[in-house]
């Protein structure tokens, strides 16, 4: 019993400290900065510790669940707050490791930055305690909600520049991209509630669900997986999100964040391991990682700016990851995760070597850089452990898991055998060409920085601090230590979670390294070798420098001309970095030309503006189609406004040029939910779908009530100090109103009916109300109205709030009267969005009054 509680209060810690040590910072905002920085560091350190120890009582104990205490209201009924396996752990245990490393990176790295540091802190510690609590749910729907919060978190992150235009479309972008696809989650949820399955906590789904609502569920949860996992055709956003701090594209989009789909889908092969869907949802997701792994490798292979070529680099090794779990065996599995865990390792490394690399050169072009071996020796040195792991080459960690993944698809190709064999032996040969040219983009990356002439204006570099350098030395070590002894990793982390996806015995590793039924990996006589080999070639090297008498009459080379000595000086020779790539760019130039016209985003921002620009047209067709509908009877009069109101409210808002006109689309648009709840009421089948309906359309009209409000108490705050609320005539109002300014976005958030605000819980009993009327049509009108919106929402935002500030706007202040009662709603919002029970049970009970009188 003392030890079930023990765990039980280790995974509760690791999910709450990191939220009340972001609460703490943020409200320190005028603290110094070391105060702030070594807080942030200090909870982020705690929270290390009680997932580590968390970790260790799950591997110990076995599976261990959480009761929720609340949640617990008709309508929402989570059974399972959160839940405990060894998948859990495993994710958690690099989470709350680089959670930490990455906020101790930044205490010196954000050190120069002249504001934002309590923003930036907060939502550091906001997502690291997102993160664990995704890997932690002991529910499908608080899963979505944390991995919605993951995704605001990195939103605001990544768009940490306020005044950078770039930023701003990049943390759009990652936005919009990542919850468009996630929506596949709730329509996943939906399809299994359809089918019949009662609850949606963890170890039911995992015992009892539907194989009709697998099948449907398992596209849907791979769709989610792709955007937040980065893989080929929705990996664009991590590239541009590079513009982020260091220690975000480390953390958030090498470690932690882009890892959420990974975790997604190896639950979901967890669940149709013995069902007739195994087959197809390997080949499915086998498919996906080739194709991104050599497409993004090659990718990466053309880059100038060092971030975006780690950025394409992560999504290349995620595509080993879904390969792995592709293959479906228990080595293939075991690579997936074994990698999972390396690549957090060495591309943290990495990211945050380019940071300090960015840190000390002042740019991210390595055609700028150069010879700074010499001033950066320990970063230097970590970049190139960190490098040679990341291309698989022995004996860095890299290379321990990768053989694994491509001994497991050898393995699949000759059980299978036939034309499905062939292909997962030509997905081992495309893992093969991948690391080869991972390996030479990575030579590129090191000599470009670190090797051959340095520029002048570089001359005075030095090693950067002490907290910078702490964590390169760790996971550079760390490259090395589960290189040379994979088996640390595999028996303790690895094995036990494995075993829990297949459901059987998980492999025998042997030796000192491991063996598996196609070959085996002797790291550590392999470790020796290599040692030896490169002491031999150093002592031939230095013996090199001894003096050689040559004849006073000996013939000199021919220079051309040139008399200058050394006649071939090395760092006079220096290679850039174009000759490592033009050649491979011209074997490739369909690709590297679509690469530079804009790529796979051409369709997305074409998508987007014509949605924009065509608002009207797409409304009126909408209105005619939907009219039509209720013509022939397919919708009766109140679903038909209704879902006018909703779809036709969401296009107006995407054309919206001013404030007001977004308050007032959104408004209609939710108004429009409570209509369509009112009009499925009218359609109930029973006395109970009755209730449901009446029960979710006065909650959500109680929700948006206090979003709604504080929206306009802000667009009055502007008012009255810009004077203007059109999009055009304002921006930049993030720095000289602040509140208004968090207020305004969290207002917004609670209008698109984004978790964890309280419109979220309302809106979900719509979608469950009309899947379970077989509405398949309406469920997608109300995830495209909402996901419009918050398009629209994001857009306004942008506009008026980032970016540089206009000359008209050097002189405002802060509505401070406004912004702080706006601020007060909003958290209303969040509060009832974290604990929805007391509205839910009086929206039930009065509904069950009007209920019995009406009926």
């Amino acid at each position: 019993m003392g030890e079930t509680m023990d765990v039980q209060l280790a995974l509760i810690s690791s999910v709450i400290l990191p939220f009340v040590g972001s609460f703490i910072t943020s409200i320190l905002h005028k603290a110094p900065y070391k105060a702030k920085a070594y807080l942030a560091a200090f909870f982020a350190f705690l929270t290390f510790l009680v997932s580590s120890w968390a970790t260790i009582l799950i591997l110990q104990l076995g599976p261990v669940a959480i009761e929720a205490g609340f949640l617990k209201a008709r309508g929402i009924d989570i059974g399972l707050l959160l839940y405990g396996d060894a998948l859990s752990a495993l994710f958690v245990a690099i989470a709350g490791f680089f959670g930490f490393l990455a906020i101790l990176y930044s205490v010196a790295d954000m050190a120069h930055e002249p504001g934002g540091h309590a923003r930036f802190f907060a939502l550091m510690l906001l997502f690291q305690g997102s993160m664990i609590g995704l890997f932690l749910a002991g529910n499908l729907l608080l899963l979505f909600v944390f991995w919605e919060l993951v995704g605001l978190c990195s939103y605001g992150l990544i768009g940490f520049y306020l005044s950078k235009a770039e930023s701003a479309r990049a943390s759009m972008k990652a936005l919009m991209i990542t919850h468009a696809c996630g929506v596949g989650i709730i329509l996943g949820i939906l399809a299994l509630l359809a089918q019949g399955q009662v609850s949606l906590d963890l170890p039911n789904l995992t015992s009892a669900a539907p194989l009709l609502a697998l099948a449907a569920a398992m596209p849907l949860f791979l769709v989610a997986s792709m955007a937040k996992s980065v893989q080929l055709p929705v990996h664009t956003w991590l590239p541009d999100a590079t513009v982020a701090p260091s220690a975000v594209t480390a953390f958030l989009h090498a470690a932690a964040m882009v890892k959420a789909g990974v975790y997604l889908m190896a639950r979901s092969a967890q669940l149709v391991v013995f069902t007739p869907l195994k087959a197809p949802l390997d080949l499915a997701m086998a498919t996906v990682g080739a194709i991104t792994l050599t497409v993004c490798s090659a990718g990466a292979w053309l880059q100038d700016d060092i971030k975006r070529l780690l950025a394409y680099h992560t999504a290349a090794q995620i595509g080993y990851m879904f390969l792995g779990l592709g293959i479906g065996t228990a080595v293939g599995i075991a690579g997936a995760l074994f990698h999972f865990f390396n690549h957090a390792i060495f591309k943290g490394l990495l990211f945050l070597g380019a940071g300090c690399l960015i840190y000390a050169a002042g740019t991210k072009k390595l055609s700028e850089m150069g010879g700074l071996a010499r001033n950066m020796p320990v970063t230097a040195a970590c970049m190139i452990i960190g490098g040679l792991a990341l291309a698989g080459v022995p004996p860095f960690n890299g290379f321990a898991s990768k053989l694994l993944i491509y001994e497991g698809a050898l393995q699949r190709a000759l059980a299978e055998g036939g034309l499905i064999g062939g292909v997962y032996a030509v997905y081992c040969a495309l893992a093969l060409f991948g690391s080869a040219i991972t390996l030479a983009s990575v030579l590129k990356m090191l000599h470009s920085a670190f090797f051959g002439l340095r520029p002048s204006r570089l001359e005075g570099v030095r090693e950067v601090p002490l907290t910078m350098q702490i964590p390169l030395i760790i996971l550079a070590a760390l490259c090395i230590i589960l290189g040379v002894a994979p088996r640390l990793l595999l028996d303790t982390l690895i094995n036990p979670a494995v075993t829990l996806i297949v459901r059987a015995g998980a492999p025998s590793y042997l030796l000192l390294g491991f063996a598996t039924p196609i070959g085996f990996y002797e790291a550590l006589i392999l470790a020796l070798i290599i040692s030896i080999s490169l002491l031999i070639g150093y002592a031939i090297y230095k013996a090199s420098f001894k003096p050689v008498t040559v004849a006073t009459d000996a013939t000199m080379p021919f220079t051309g001309g040139e008399v200058e000595e050394p006649y071939l000086s090395l760092e006079r020779a220096r290679i850039g970095p174009g000759p490592f790539y033009l050649n491979f760019a011209s074997a490739i130039a369909p690709l590297y030309a679509f690469m530079k016209r804009g790529g796979i985003d051409l369709a997305y921002i074409g998508l987007a503006r014509l949605v924009e620009a065509r608002a009207l047209t797409i409304a009126g067709i909408a209105f005619l189609s939907l009219t039509g509908a209720l013509a022939m009877g397919l919708l009766t009069p109140v679903l038909y406004v209704g879902t006018v109101m909703m779809l036709i409210g969401a296009l107006v808002a995407a054309r919206h040029r001013d404030l007001k006109s977004l308050l007032i689309a959104a408004v209609i648009v939710q108004l429009g939910d409570v209509v369509m709840e009112l009009g499925a009421a009218e359609v109930a089948k029973g006395v109970e779908e009755y209730v449901h309906c009446l029960a979710g359309g006065l909650a959500h009209l109680v929700n948006i009530v206090p979003a709604a409000l504080a929206m306009l108490l802000c667009i009055a705050a502007v008012a009255s100090r810009a004077g203007s609320t059109r999009l055009d005539a304002i921006r930049g109002l993030a720095g000289r109103m602040p509140i208004t300014t968090l207020a305004f976005i969290a207002s917004g958030l609670a209008l698109a009916c984004i978790p964890p605000f309280n419109t979220w819980w309302s809106e979900y009993q719509l979608y469950v109300v009309l899947a379970e009327m077989g509405r398949w049509d309406l469920v997608v009108i109300v995830a495209f109205s909402t996901v419009t919106l918050l398009a629209a929402v994001v857009k306004g935002f942008n506009r008026v709030f980032t970016g540089e500030v206009g000359p008209s706007a050097e002189k405002i202040t802060e509505a401070t009267g406004l912004a702080a009662v706006a601020l007060i709603l909003v958290a209303l919002c969040a509060l009832l969005g974290m604990i929805p029970d007391p509205l839910f049970n009086w929206a039930w009970m009065l509904a069950e009054s009007l209920a019995r009188w009406w009926m």
